[in-house]
């Protein structure tokens, strides 16, 4: 199938995550103390995040990448929509156990006064803030990355040769000569997803968190969270692999000289 049939990822995905989170609002404000704060949409801020990363890779599918007539295979094409299907669930799940821990730490009645430690609202607390911080870091870096290669797919780029109406060119600029990897794009995605796989940790620091039994739920939904971080990891560095060998096979020792690993800085 045509390789611009990305595009299709990023915009089921788009509207699927927005249609769960509008369905994780409605079961949050069913389960969540009458005390919680409301409106309850900033209680599922990974999503939110999660929104906004699809909303930006759709629009550069739209603008920025150059696909030409490159093409993928139907089976990866079909894996991808699997993931965009089960991504916005594994969120949304994660972040309906922080509700499942207030409801089994305070129940239902009036609030507390031990629920001042854990009640405030989390997205303002200084460790989300930095989350959200890494996360806009990284898309940034991303999509600055993703600019460099259309406009040296252009044209812009130095190096020669090309088919299909596509220039190929050695990419020396942005986090390529920063990383000193093949696919600093790739180790953004990989990053992006370690945000979302770093909320559990902020959680467990909250005072919601400080029986065994709300330890175990939060395992859970960092366990779903982590199969999918790893997920993504797994099949980018198979990705990466591909694009090393393809610089290695068109550049030759230009490319060798320059040291540059797969995906993970002086690792792989």
């Amino acid at each position: 199938v045509p390789k611009s049939w990305f595009t299709h990822f990023y915009a089921f995905g788009l509207l699927w995550n927005a249609a769960v989170m509008a369905a994780g609002i409605v079961l949050l404000d069913k389960v969540l103390p009458p005390w919680w704060p409301k409106p309850h949409a900033s209680d599922l801020w990974m999503s939110a995040l999660f929104e906004a990363h699809l909303l930006r890779r759709l629009l550069e599918c739209l603008f920025v990448h150059r696909f030409g007539d490159s093409e993928m295979h139907v089976l990866g094409y079909a894996v991808g929509m699997t993931h965009y299907v089960l991504a916005p669930l594994t969120l949304l799940v994660a972040q309906l156990q922080y509700a499942g821990l207030m409801v089994y730490r305070f129940g239902t009645v009036p609030r507390p006064p031990e629920a001042d430690a854990c009640g405030d609202r989390f997205f303002w607390t200084l460790p989300a803030l930095g989350l959200g911080a890494a996360f806009a870091a990284l898309s940034a870096g991303q999509a600055h990355s993703h600019w460099l290669l259309a406009r040296g797919r252009d044209g812009g780029g130095d190096g020669g040769g090309g088919s299909s109406g596509k220039t190929y060119f050695l990419p020396r600029e942005g986090l390529w000569r920063r990383l000193g990897v093949s696919c600093p794009h790739f180790l953004c995605e990989v990053g992006l997803y370690g945000c979302l796989l770093a909320a559990p940790l902020v959680w467990g620091n909250r005072g919601v968190c400080d029986s065994p039994p709300a330890r175990a739920l939060l395992g859970v939904g960092g366990g779903s969270l982590a199969a999918m971080a790893l997920w993504v990891l797994g099949n980018l560095a198979v990705t990466a692999r591909g694009t090393h060998a393809w610089y290695l096979e068109r550049f030759g020792d230009a490319y060798r000289k320059l040291g540059r690993k797969r995906m993970l800085p002086g690792i792989f």
